[in-house]
């Protein structure tokens, strides 16, 4: 290639470099406007032994999240040359989270039943292993490529109903969900520009701006909150997005980066409800007893919880870069070489809550019995 050709493309990669930061900023100003517009609907959530918050606070913010990902998905999807997912999956992809969009409205007016929740959460995850895409192998230290056969739609759906509740309950103060989201959108952006994987790249993209125009009202000062439209919302892209990397993709995104990247929150909840199981407490019962929620009770603020697990967020880019970019099946190297690292915040926390709010019934103990 001569030197005109290289500068041809290097200009052509600028010219695009500089539509998509203008892309997402539009976009960013878009989700702001509703996110204005959402606060002055004011859907209020009312404070009660459970929450976190003291006063009454409009909720369903993830509704401004969500029209504006939809409106950049589809300018994306119509204009863009270099999508490799076809028409009938972008719809159907798209449109599940809008029905699961309306669900989490719905549990937000009226609070619906968990067996009511987990049966439409049950069933979008069940269309869309089967109508858009599911996972059909799991690379494995040792083993290699193992495909999954019959087992791929039962482990798909457990996979998106597992996040869409796990990330729902870390939902609990300013900026947790939204900014870990947002961390995780980042990265998952920046390790996909690299790679031959336009509908992640820009799939991350939107969600970041989406997302960040809405966090700026929620952090600090909690202006508005996601509400079950929000963080099932999020959480249900982050799902599919982690299946759709490897399959739409040409496997050019590793299965296990975005689960690291939201690690973060899955250890915490994943690590009450076992604490929580081991006591013989109910763990679908409402409760306090996150190791956020014990933080923020110990008297650490919102803005510091939430900036410990920021931090967290932002080491488990290192873990995902090391998965995206070293051998395939050695991804769950990185996974698990995090767990050391949540078992010792564990610990701290543990610590932190124990010297701060000493308890004899042991409650501020997450291992008492």
């Amino acid at each position: 290639m001569g030197d005109g050709d290289s500068l041809a493309g290097r200009r052509v990669s600028l010219s695009a470099g500089a539509f998509h930061l203008l892309a997402t900023l539009v976009l960013f100003a878009l989700s702001a406007l509703f996110t204005r517009i959402m606060i002055r609907v004011n859907l209020v959530d009312t404070p009660n032994h459970r929450s976190s918050h003291a006063r009454p606070t409009p909720k369903s913010g993830g509704i401004a999240i969500a029209l504006s990902y939809a409106l950049g998905a589809f300018v994306l999807f119509t204009q863009s040359e270099t999508i490799k997912i076809g028409t009938p999956a972008f719809v159907m992809h798209l449109g599940l989270a809008f029905i699961l969009l309306a669900a989490g409205l719905a549990d937000d007016l009226r609070e619906l039943k968990p067996l009511t929740k987990l049966a439409i959460q049950l069933v979008i995850a069940t269309i869309f292993s089967v109508a858009v895409v599911a996972i059909d192998a799991v690379p494995l230290p040792f083993f290699g490529t193992v495909g999954l056969g019959p087992l791929s739609v039962p482990v798909t759906v457990l996979w998106i109903v597992a996040v869409m509740n796990l990330v729902n309950f870390m939902d609990g103060i300013n900026g947790l969900v939204s900014g870990t989201a947002m961390i995780a959108a980042a990265a998952l952006a920046l390790l996909t520009s690299v790679y031959d994987a336009p509908f992640v790249h820009f799939s991350a993209l939107l969600l970041l701006a989406a997302t960040a125009g809405f966090f700026i009202f929620n952090f600090p000062g909690g202006r508005i909150f996601l509400g079950d439209t929000g963080s099932m919302f999020l959480a249900y892209l982050l799902a599919t997005l982690t299946v759709m990397g490897p399959r739409v993709e040409g496997a050019h995104v590793s299965l296990y980066v975005v689960p690291i990247l939201i690690s973060p929150l899955l250890f915490d909840a994943i690590f009450t409800i076992a604490v929580r199981a081991r006591r013989g407490e109910k763990i679908w019962v409402a409760h306090r007893d996150h190791l956020y929620q014990q933080l923020v009770r110990a008297g650490l603020s919102h803005v510091q919880v939430s900036a410990l697990y920021f931090g967290l967020a932002l080491f488990a880019c290192v873990a995902a870069f090391i998965a995206q970019t070293g051998d395939p099946t050695h991804g769950l190297y990185a996974l698990l070489g995090l767990v050391p690292v949540y078992a010792a915040f564990a610990l701290w926390v543990h610590r932190v809550v124990a010297r701060r709010s000493p308890s004899p019934s042991g409650r501020g103990n997450p291992w008492a019995e």
